[in-house]
């Protein structure tokens, strides 16, 4: 049999060959319990059955909006994308529903940092989180003479040295930092040699800010919420890295 060209169409008839290739979408585990999740929180959603791809699907919501969900089958990981829904409660119910217990970290205080670098523009990002809900947005520019070569990194150090700063102000004395990269645990408690002024300085600037600090990884750009907005944070303080004045956003 020979099969058409045209990518999208080959799609399809390989698709209209392989009823397995559908049926493993209402087979996923992740997309069963994210339906029934919606289901029991009041939120109407079903498979958009004409939108199966490989490696995505679209659900549709009771209010005409839709939601793509991209399945990485490798890292055997799921991400969402939510920029069709205009409703801003909705938004955040969904947000909350997808991420569940992940997007809770608990009581006290949790920081997610990031850094980014944009077209070689440094920026940091990091979002405060106190019981649950968030209390702050940290994002800025970082500047390139301090950053030197280290490109993102710098972005990510300085994030964490501003979130620091900004709970030795509000007089707290303990919190947990939710990082991606770790340099910034390794340098912070001498398990990686500070070779670099910005590695030292920051090193030193963790071990003087009397803050008890628990360390907790993530993986980036898994769909983790927070680590998300931490990410965003940053490539906002990187877009403004020509409007560098020493000063970051508080917001």
């Amino acid at each position: 049999m020979s099969l058409p060209r045209d990518k999208e169409i080959r799609r399809q008839v390989l698709t209209s060959l392989n009823p397995e290739f559908k049926n493993s979408w209402h087979r996923s585990k992740r997309i069963k319990e994210f339906l029934k999740d919606l289901k029991e929180a009041g939120v109407e959603a079903s498979l958009k059955e004409d939108s199966f791809r490989d490696y995505s699907l679209k659900i549709k919501l009771s209010t005409g909006e839709e939601l793509t969900v991209y399945h990485s089958p490798k890292k055997n990981t799921y991400k969402i994308d939510l920029r069709q829904v205009k409703h801003s409660f909705l938004l955040e119910r969904l947000k909350e529903i997808w991420h569940g217990e992940s997007a809770r970290p608990g009581k006290g205080y949790h920081i997610y940092v990031d850094g980014s670098c944009l077209a070689d523009k440094i920026g940091y990002g990091a979002v405060v989180l106190k019981d649950n809900s968030p209390v702050a947005h940290l994002s800025g520019p970082v500047d390139a003479k301090t950053a030197g070569n280290t490109r993102q990194v710098a972005g990510e150090i300085e994030a964490v040295i501003k979130a620091l700063e900004w709970a030795r102000d509000k007089k707290i004395s303990k919190v947990s930092i939710y990082y991606d990269y770790e340099g910034l645990r390794s340098w912070a408690l001498g398990l990686w040699k500070a070779k670099l002024p910005l590695t030292s300085s920051y090193r030193d600037k963790v071990a003087s800010s009397g803050i008890d600090i628990k360390w907790v990884k993530v993986d980036a750009h898994t769909g983790n919420r927070w680590n998300e907005e931490a990410d965003r944070l940053a490539k906002k303080g990187a877009s403004k890295a020509n409007e560098f004045s020493g000063q970051g956003e508080l917001f």
